[in-house]
């Protein structure tokens, strides 16, 4: 679960993009990270 948690944070941070998280750890699926997103981030900007 804390590899979730970091890939949404690097992502709401600005760090990277969905598909450079995608490449940087080997995700397969555009819909799974999207689904972390989703499921872990915080809307709240």
């Amino acid at each position: 679960m804390s590899l979730k948690l970091q890939i949404v944070s690097e992502i709401e941070k600005g760090f990277t993009t969905v598909t450079q998280a995608r490449k940087q750890y080997s995700i397969q699926s555009h819909a799974t990270v999207l689904n972390c997103l989703r499921k872990f981030g915080d809307f709240n900007k």
